[in-house]
């Protein structure tokens, strides 16, 4: 059975996704350093996700808001991405998030199902 981890980012980018510490569903060992790179991996490709928002935010100036994906990862590569909540109400915004989430790569080790709030907000 995958262990299930819910992380938040730890650092805003381009001040539209805001942080938290991270939250671990099971604290052992492997499963700290586990998250660790997970969330290295996704600081590295939300770049992607920044172009989905700023696309939106084209036609919708207040688009604002917090998009909860889960992300299935075997072997590194994401088997399956589901958009759990998405507060900004675009469902254009969550078809594009899942879109390139699904062609993350992480490293080879990594099994596991994460959950990932992108808190969204433009800057003024």
């Amino acid at each position: 059975m995958k262990r299930v981890f819910f992380v938040a980012l730890l650092s805003p980018l381009a001040a539209f996704f805001a942080g938290q510490d991270l939250a671990f569903a099971e604290d052992t060992g492997d499963a700290v350093v586990m998250a660790q790179s997970v969330q290295q991996s996704v600081r590295n490709q939300k770049g992607q996700l920044r172009l989905c928002y700023e696309q939106r935010l084209r036609e919708k100036p207040s688009l604002k808001g917090t998009v909860l994906v889960a992300i299935d990862v075997i072997l590194g590569r994401v088997e399956q991405v589901a958009v759990l909540r998405n507060s900004t109400g675009d469902s254009e915004l969550a078809s594009c998030f899942s879109s390139r989430i699904s062609s993350w790569r992480f490293a080879p080790d990594v099994d596991l199902v994460v959950e990932f709030p992108f808190h969204l907000k433009a800057n003024p």
